[in-house]
């Protein structure tokens, strides 16, 4: 009867949101619904209209109670002939009579709605962003339970318990209570003593005004009440004079940090003075949406209740919100009160014992779909499946960096309303029984496995897009598969599809999806698997010889033989009756090898942009602003990862941050013409691009892709797979930064570690984060070069394999370095190392437990922790965040050209979080490369992140984007920075010898300045390397400049500095003059490791 009367709401719902200006009765709902839609205008042009009918609309009441009783003549031209009395043979007459009169009235109103001119883009993901969207999406959590045959002890005894409470619970309630869990049955609770139409306010007015204290009591969990005084915040309100006893709370739709975790309940006779009734915590909402109630003896009656909540979950200075608020009654004591109880305690125990895995996809291929995008499947590439899917987008969140900026969570968050889930099985195998045979780690049991399924099983190729369709392509065993997600969209119907075609010489099972209960329901042609309590029915719509769905256990599978096979099968809520127009509407399976070849253009023409030359004529080097399309309606942001130039110079691809590529032309010396034009688009989260034999390479978060444009239209058709070897999470910090090759084609590229909201400590860890890592010329092998790095936002390769890479500074990064990497060396972080030597110190392990305040951590109160300061790393330079040098190291370049002025040869540095370039003066003492950096006085667009020397014309560019923290003036910046042929004043060298420091310059110096001590300044510091956020800056106060002196070169400057010893960081300023008399005015930071 309860699920009767949710059927009956659920339709009465779907009926208002489809447009009808009067619900449906239960009777219309219950009977005619099911076959002909929810507004009874008829599902996907199958299941005829009743609003429509020339029958009803002629208002003969005895012909529609006929045609009722008696069902379709046996002349009906219709698809599906209605059988008599609808199927329903215990319809009675009068109730037959009561449905012809309503449906007639119904019809009489009845105005049919034009379709809109032009199609809706009103879901999230709009246009914009292509056919997929590569992400890490993450929905409810999976639990566990009933327990395993190897669970323990508790967990079965519990389990026992709880079949014995249902049963019950059916005893005692009867058929009324058929079918109710234990969660359903904690949830029934006497009357909501307070009403939508009670006084209520808050406990301040800082609300906005469509998030108001209103919306606590307002019967509508889609709402909420927002106040932003957070913690200590609550409700007042007046109701009729009642004993409360108990409250309920239900979790508002997002932000969990911001749901309450204890509460003050307190009543008044007058509202000014109120008397504390009952206090206490509030479990923990394990997902949104969620009610939790609290019971407390009290026997005192009030007109006026004040609810405060002193506490949140999240700390700081955060929101609190709610989405209902209720106030309860005394339980009566009945037998059903009291399984209430019982049950409310027990779900509480089984809470304690129960396993729940995060359903994370790190590797999520999101595909909108529908003229609205509102619809949509995600493909994981890790497993081969569709891992969920949906038709509805409520609970949907794009909160995450990039698209939001919001830290500690998955990208997109998709919590509820879900058709269907995979529960991350792989999405093809063998048997049936490998399915569950997951080979893949799982080194954090309350996470899913991490990592790739083994290439012999599975292997992701890519994906092919044509005309605003996306073609999965990836292997299974030997065979190679297409596979294509859809959707049809007919009156009252919505389906969705997947198509997939496979040539394989060994038969083979495809996963579905999982169902919620013990039993998957068939009927005739259609699979029934339960999710949340809601229904997805599953149907083969066009298949192949020997291509069948089955259920086995709790998994709806599909048999694949051997061989070519071609199927379609679709997936919609509801009534699994829809089925014929389900398969009318899904049509025939494509040939899905026609859509591989390239499609029609989808991104429109170049776009053409203004640049602006620098009229300096004063400085050596000057900064050319490359124009770029900002605001343009297919990327607005253009925050710029990465680029580089094909071989004839004027032409570049850029890969956005937001998941674009991009072809931009004319970059010639005048800038005056230069186009832009969108190449692809999709990409997680790319920030690495490089071009190997005109073939653009990215790498983003989940791959290294490789971009097909088959028929020469200026936009990619296939996006390759290259490699995806590495360990992927749902790290909101965990990039992937910049892509290069050494001399024999080998990528490089570095991957950060999953840097926990706020900077201090780190989320679960896969083997490969905190590398720079070494990929193969053709893709196939991935090793790790070096390990040891927090966030490494760049990289340098030199002209004979050179590695080198910044840092950002955190946890075990004292402050910014540059790292001369050396294979196989740890560089500072001791949980990203991955290297064979055995350290002595601990890592900061927090992953292993939720800590809410990370700046109250202290990992050495942990037992067993160790911490040697002799294995700190010794990067070649560390730069000062406190004295404005770095704070978040960018990319490095070595300049190739002597069209670059005197600096062929050097390496640069660039800072992301000063938006500043360098120079670096490096030296090799024993083995160890030390030195400094001097600033190259030029003003960038954006932040300094990404730099390459152009062979055309010789020149460096320099891009950039405004994403985490850094001081970067736009949101993304291309820009040439020209040698202008005027004197470089900048040191050249820097040497360390016994007690002296040797600087040299560019250009012969004035012996005067030179000579004189007052024109120099010198300071030294050092660091304390530890699991800690960055470090203090020690005075080294015993070092001091004594004398300078002008070498014979006259180009070289000695300063002296008795008992020179190593330091972290040494300061020298100069304020010298050049031997024409112009200015020499700056700074080089320095770092010594070794003196003699």
């Amino acid at each position: 009867m309860l699920k009767n009367i949710v059927l009956v709401l659920l339709l009465i719902i779907a009926s208002a949101a489809l447009g009808n200006d009067k619900a449906l009765s239960p009777a219309l709902t219950l009977r005619c619904a099911p076959c002909h839609g929810p507004d009874l205008n008829g599902v996907g042009g199958v299941f005829p209209s009743l609003m429509t009918s020339q029958l009803v609309k002629s208002g003969n009441l005895d012909g529609v109670i006929k045609f009722i009783t008696h069902g379709s003549p046996a002349d009906s031209q219709s698809l599906v002939k209605m059988p008599a009395k609808g199927g329903h043979l215990d319809l009675g007459d009068e109730e037959i009579r009561d449905i012809a009169s309503q449906v007639i009235e119904l019809a009489k109103n009845y105005v049919e709605k034009k379709a809109p001119a032009t199609a809706s883009r009103e879901g999230y993901f709009k246009e914009r962003f292509g056919p997929v969207v590569s992400t890490a999406i993450e929905t409810a959590p999976v639990v566990s339970w009933p327990p395993a045959e190897n669970s323990s002890e508790r967990a079965k005894r519990l389990y026992q318990r709880e079949k014995k409470l249902l049963a019950q619970l059916q005893e005692v309630g009867g058929k009324e209570y058929e079918g109710i869990g234990l969660e359903d049955l904690s949830k029934l609770k006497s009357k909501d003593l307070s009403s939508p139409s009670d006084q209520v306010k808050g406990t301040s007015t800082n609300s906005p005004k469509n998030e108001n204290p209103s919306l606590a009591i307002d019967d509508q969990p889609a709402t909420k009440y927002l106040n932003f005084d957070g913690a200590g915040s609550g409700l007042e309100l007046k109701i009729k004079n009642s004993v409360v006893n108990g409250i309920s709370i239900t979790s508002a739709n997002d932000a969990p940090e911001r749901d309450p975790k204890s509460f003050v309940l307190s009543g008044s006779h007058d509202g000014e003075s109120f008397v504390e009734i009952a206090s206490g915590s509030i479990p923990v909402s394990r997902g949104r949406g969620k009610l939790k109630t609290m019971r407390f003896p009290n026997g005192k009656s009030f007109t006026n209740y004040r609810i405060v909540f002193p506490e949140l979950v999240g700390e700081g200075d955060i929101p609190m919100q709610i989405a209902e608020f209720e106030l309860l009654p005394k339980l009566e004591g009945s037998p059903i009160d009291d399984l209430i109880k019982e049950a409310t305690k027990l779900l509480g125990q089984i809470d304690e014992v129960t396993q729940k895995v995060r359903y994370i996809v790190s590797r999520a291929h999101l595909v909108p779909l529908g003229e609205d995008r509102r619809a949509g499947m995600v493909f994981d590439s890790e497993t081969m499946s569709y891992s969920m899917a949906w038709t509805n987008d409520q609970s949907l969140k794009a909160s995450g960096m990039p698209f939001a900026g919001a830290h500690g969570a998955a990208a997109v968050v998709k919590e509820s309303y879900n058709l269907f889930r995979t529960n991350m099985f792989p999405g093809w195998a063998k048997t049936k029984e490998m399915i569950k045979k997951d080979p893949r780690r799982q080194p954090y049991k309350s996470f899913p496995r991490m990592g790739t399924l083994p290439k012999d099983w599975a292997h992701f190729k890519g994906h092919y897009v044509h005309d605003g369709k996306a073609i999965f392509n990836y292997s299974v065993g030997e065979g190679s598969v297409l596979d294509m997600p859809g959707i049809v969209k007919q009156k009252g119907l919505t389906a969705l599809t997947r198509t997939v075609q496979i040539e394989n010489p060994t038969s083979s099972v495809m996963l579905l999806a999982e169902n919620d209960d013990s039993q998957i329901e068939k009927t005739d042609q259609t699979f029934t698997v339960s999710l949340e309590g809601r229904a997805c029915n599953f149907s083969l719509v066009d298949f192949s010889k020997g291509v069948k769905l089955f259920v086995w256990e709790n998994l709806l599978l599909c048999k694949v033989p051997k061989g070519i096979s071609h199927f379609k099968i679709a997936m919609w809520a509801g009534d699994p009756a829809y089925q014929p127009a389900v398969q009318s509407a899904s049509g025939k399976a494509d040939d899905l090898s026609k859509l591989t070849s390239g499609g029609s253009v989808q991104w429109g023409d170049p776009i053409t942009v203004e640049s602006e030359l620098s009229d300096d004529q004063t400085n050596a080097y000057v900064v050319d602003k490359i124009g770029v399309p900002f605001n343009n309606p297919l990327e607005p942001k253009m925050r710029i990862g990465a680029f580089d130039f094909f071989k004839d110079g004027k032409t570049a691809a850029v890969c956005t941050w937001d998941g674009d590529v991009w072809i931009v032309s004319n970059i010639d010396e005048q800038l005056n013409k230069v186009s832009w034009k969108r190449f692809a688009t999709g990409l997680h989260e790319p920030l690495g691009l490089k071009i190997v034999n005109e073939k653009i390479y990215t790498v983003g978060d989940n791959q290294i892709t490789r971009f097909h444009d088959f028929n020469g239209d200026g936009e990619a058709d296939f996006l390759e797979n290259f490699n995806n070897d590495w360990e992927n999470t749902e790290g909101f910090h965990a990039f992937c930064f910049d892509l290069h090759t050494d001399p024999e084609g080998n990528f490089y590229f570095a991957m950060g570690c999953p840097v926990r909201a706020g900077g201090r400590g780190f989320e679960r860890m896969g083997k490969q984060h905190g590398s720079v890592i070494k990929v193969s010329p053709d893709g196939k092998n991935m090793s790790i070069y070096a390990s040891g790095f927090r966030a490494p936002n760049g990289i340098g390769v030199g002209p004979n394999g050179e590695v080198t890479t910044g840092d950002n500074e955190g946890s075990f990064v004292p402050t910014a370095p540059l790292h001369w990497v050396k294979p196989g060396s740890f560089n500072g972080v001791v949980d990203a190392y991955h290297g064979t030597k055995k350290l002595k110190s601990s890592p900061i392990a927090g992953y292993e437990i939720e800590y809410k305040d990370w700046k109250k951590y202290k990992a050495n109160e942990r037992e067993g922790f160790e911490h040697d300061p002799s294995e700190a790393p010794k990067p070649l330079v560390w730069m000062s965040k406190k004295r404005g040098i770095d704070n978040s190291g960018g990319g490095q370049a070595w300049v190739t050209s002597s069209k670059w002025g005197p600096l062929k040869d050097q390496l640069l540095h660039l800072s992301y979080g000063q938006s500043k370039m360098y120079v670096v003066l490096k030296e090799e003492k024993d083995g160890q490369m030390q030195g400094g950096v001097a600033r190259i006085p030029v003003e960038l667009s954006s932040s300094a992140m990404r730099a390459r020397i152009n062979s055309r014309d010789g020149q460096l560019y320099v891009s950039g984007l405004k994403g985490w923290q850094t001081n970067a003036k736009g949101n993304g910046g291309l820009d040439r920075i020209r040698y202008t042929g005027k004197p470089v004043h900048l040191p050249k060298s820097i040497r360390v010898k016994k007690d002296v420091v040797e600087i040299g310059f560019y250009e012969p110096l004035d012996p005067e300045a030179a000579n004189s001590i007052s024109q120099f300044k010198f300071g030294a510091w050092n660091l304390k390397w530890s699991f800690n956020y960055g470090s203090p800056e020690i005075p080294v106060k015993e070092l001091e400049l004594k004398k300078v002196e002008l070498l014979d070169d006259g180009k070289t400057v000695a300063l002296h500095i008795p008992n020179l010893k190593p330091v972290h960081m040494a300061q020298i300023d100069y304020d010298i003059k050049s031997a024409n008399g112009e200015e020499l005015k700056g700074r080089i930071d320095h770092t010594i490791h070794v003196v003699e």
